[in-house]
């Protein structure tokens, strides 16, 4: 995943996060130690939330548009 693709998140992350909607924007990457990949800031319904890297695993979410 990177900055610009839009997501649709698993149930379980907007359970986590109490989110109000499945459906995200990649705006922004963190840099975490050398050991772990970047984490992530997603703009769900007009707020920026950082997530961790799990949500880049198949089961936790789905790239539904990809920025070129």
């Amino acid at each position: 995943m990177k900055v610009g693709d839009h997501i649709v998140l698993s149930s379980s992350v907007v359970s986590v996060y109490e989110l109000s909607s499945d459906l995200g924007l990649i705006v922004g990457r963190k840099p975490t130690s050398k050991d772990y990949p970047d984490d992530y800031y997603v703009l769900v319904d007009g707020d920026v939330i950082h997530m961790g890297f799990a949500i880049e695993e198949s089961n936790n979410s789905e790239v539904i548009s990809e920025t070129k």
